[in-house]
């Protein structure tokens, strides 16, 4: 009997780049909510990934609008 197993492998953090273009906006954009703490991201060596789960809760909020 073989079993199938679902493996879902959607990235769990983001360059800001990917970032941006998820969410519809600009790099310069993207970087200023950063900057300003609206969106956290974490710092990984020289990287900075953003979670997923962040700009969903970022959408979610009402601050995008």
């Amino acid at each position: 009997m073989s079993v199938t197993r679902s493996i879902d492998l959607s990235p769990l953090a983001v360059s800001p780049d990917t970032a941006a273009s998820l969410i519809g906006i600009g790099r310069t954009k993207l970087y200023e909510l950063l900057d300003a703490g609206r969106i956290p991201s974490q710092k990984c060596g020289r990287r900075r990934l953003i979670t997923v789960k962040a700009l969903e809760a970022f959408l979610d909020s009402g601050e995008a609008a």
